[in-house]
């Protein structure tokens, strides 16, 4: 029992899942509290909704996307200190097979979740839950398996669950999308895929060799010009123009913040060696924690 709970611990992935999932809904649970002064018993709904999301991307998402990436390999021959999958199966905490058992039993709750958010008519819930599984499964499962395709994995899976997660709580309480909202969600859903881009430097020899061969932008870019930083800069500057796009003659103040956030984030990158995987560890870790203060930031200056 003890084995499995650190298992299962160290399939959670705390820190990013704080980060995606955290950010997603502290960027507009904030505003919530503050504008539309919701009360205190509205914390618990905020915190069901950050479970749900947690669960998802914690549990489900990283238990499909390890037993891909252990079939074809890529986690076996990856030298990274925070990519290559949760390493429950190369440490002997769970076998291949008790992996999958667990990955069923996710996917089974999370199902039943999504169908029992319908019986009790909560629709944004059961929406919040179908995006969740669509991500966690397409990401991974074949015959999609978008995380092998270069853009697709993370423009259809990852950003939409983002994204929607973080619009979850304005439509529970609002039933309606203000634009700060929006705003708010697509900023933080393209700094948090800029990160992301950092993840899988590391992995990019082991992609590239895997059985089937894992695409991911990063590969993509690293085989046709040569430089796996060029995805994490795309996406920073995607995040950058939807900012300014967005922001600038309602929210100033975010938009100054947001775009100071994201020079510190060019800088670090610029200076990633990326032959090294500590010093690109060192970058994803300083990305992870930029994107969730600057959805926390987002989420203030309302």
């Amino acid at each position: 029992m003890k084995q499995t709970i650190h298992a299962l611990w160290r399939l959670l992935r705390i820190v990013p899942v704080l980060s995606w999932s955290g950010g997603a809904v502290a960027t507009t649970a904030l505003p919530l509290f503050r504008k539309a002064q919701l009360p205190v018993e509205a914390t618990f709904s905020v915190f069901f909704i950050f479970l749900g999301g947690v669960f998802v991307q914690g549990f489900l998402s990283h238990a499909v996307n390890d037993l891909a990436d252990h079939r074809s390999e890529t986690d076996l021959h990856s030298p990274g200190l925070l990519s290559g999958g949760s390493r429950v199966i190369a440490k002997g905490l769970l076998t291949y097979e008790q992996l999958q058992r667990w990955a069923l039993r996710f996917t089974v709750l999370s199902v039943c979740l999504l169908l029992a958010s319908l019986l009790a008519r909560q629709p944004v819930l059961a929406l919040l839950l179908a995006f969740g599984i669509w991500s966690a499964l397409s990401y991974s499962l074949p015959p999609l398996l978008l995380s092998y395709r270069p853009f697709l994995g993370e423009c259809l899976s990852a950003f939409p669950a983002i994204f929607m997660l973080a619009l979850a709580a304005p439509l529970f309480f609002l039933h309606h999308l203000p634009s700060w909202a929006l705003e708010n969600a697509g900023v933080h859903a393209l700094f948090s895929i800029s990160w992301l881009m950092i993840h899988h430097i590391p992995d990019r020899f082991a992609d590239r060799d895997a059985v089937p061969r894992k695409t991911t932008t990063v590969v993509y870019f690293m085989d046709k010009y040569g430089s796996p930083k060029a995805p994490a800069y795309l996406y920073l500057l995607l995040t950058a123009l939807s900012a300014v796009a967005c922001l600038p003659f309602a929210r100033p103040v975010a938009l100054l913040g947001t775009l100071a956030v994201i020079a510190v984030s060019f800088v670090r990158i610029r200076k990633t060696n990326v032959a090294s995987v500590h010093s690109v560890s060192r970058t994803e870790k300083q990305l992870t924690m930029l994107s969730l203060l600057n959805a926390i930031w987002l989420g203030v200056t309302i």
